[in-house]
């Protein structure tokens, strides 16, 4: 199932990575979760969220919204986003989309993460049900998956007076195209 990711917002208190080596693939996992967040999964639930947090819908604002639409389910850097806004609405300019991305992840509307080393990518939010993802490195697609790690490593933390709050589960790799054209 091609699938969106779990929204988190600034109250994520905690984050493990750690590394898998799963061979031929070597995958990278971050844990990472917020439960209770209200998630939204198209156009009009957006556009009613931004509007309902105060911010006007702008052309520029509802080409970043298309563009995420329009690529549910896969991971677009800042630089696409913004390359594909610019054909949707010319007046767009690259400040404007940081400052709506950073505006969209903090009203979780989108999620954010590093898939390459220094460049954030960005993804539309699309499910409120607790699940995990396999995320391609090379064209963003992600995958939900079921599997929850989380029960097995509380146990590690309980010796450690830590109480766990929240997590998030990532898989990276390449998929099965990817990794064919690497080839």
């Amino acid at each position: 199932m091609i699938s969106g990711r779990q929204a988190f917002d600034k109250t994520c208190l905690l984050s493990i990575s750690f590394s898998l080596n799963l061979w031929p693939y070597y995958y990278t996992i971050i844990l990472i979760d917020c439960p209770g967040v209200k998630i939204v999964i198209d156009r009009n639930q957006i556009e009613q969220k931004l509007k309902n947090h105060g911010y006007k819908l702008t052309h520029q604002r509802k080409a970043i919204i298309d563009v995420l639409v329009e690529h549910k389910g896969h991971f677009l850097s800042a630089e696409e986003i913004y390359l594909k806004s610019k054909e949707k609405c010319s007046q767009t300019n690259f400040s404007t989309i940081y400052r709506n991305l950073e505006i969209f992840v903090n009203t979780n509307i989108i999620h954010k993460t590093q898939i390459k080393e220094g460049v954030y990518s960005y993804e539309l939010v699309c499910s409120d049900e607790h699940h995990h993802h396999l995320i391609c490195k090379g064209c963003g697609k992600t995958e939900a998956i079921d599997f929850c790690p989380i029960e097995a490593l509380k146990k590690t933390f309980q010796p450690k007076n830590f109480t766990l709050t929240d997590h998030k589960f990532e898989l990276y790799g390449y998929c099965h195209q990817c990794h064919r054209d690497q080839r």
